[in-house]
């Protein structure tokens, strides 16, 4: 379904946005993405992640932990995670599951394999 909202321009005065769609844009945030919470990482292959390693993400942006310390921080772009001041990335794939299998590439070779799963920590 269609709605109308008024744009502060003139000359365009009037655009349409979905109605799933239009409380997140009207307010200027961004629409929820899939990836978007607290997840666990468990190594399928490759020397890391190592154990205890966690991923939170909102907003687009995100967080790798080592325990309770943040490491790294990077942008999501679809699903690739890409790292802010590190040359490497994740490309995700999202499992039937709900899970995610990914691979970390550095300097776009592949030096690790991962799932991302849902975490159950506590909220503090």
């Amino acid at each position: 379904m269609l709605s109308y909202k008024p744009r502060a321009s003139a000359s365009k005065p009037w655009r349409f946005v979905t109605q799933s769609h239009a409380g997140y844009r009207s307010r200027g945030v961004t629409a929820p993405s899939p990836l978007d919470g607290r997840w666990s990482v468990h190594r399928v292959s490759g020397l890391l992640p190592p154990f205890g390693v966690r991923k939170r993400i909102q907003q687009g942006r995100g967080w790798t932990l080592v325990g309770p310390v943040p490491v790294a921080s990077f942008d999501v772009r679809g699903a690739t995670l890409i790292y802010r001041r590190l040359p490497v990335r994740d490309e995700l794939e999202r499992q039937m599951d709900g899970t995610w299998l990914g691979r970390g590439l550095l300097w776009g070779h592949e030096f690790c394999r991962f799932r991302l799963v849902e975490a159950r920590e506590p909220r503090l």
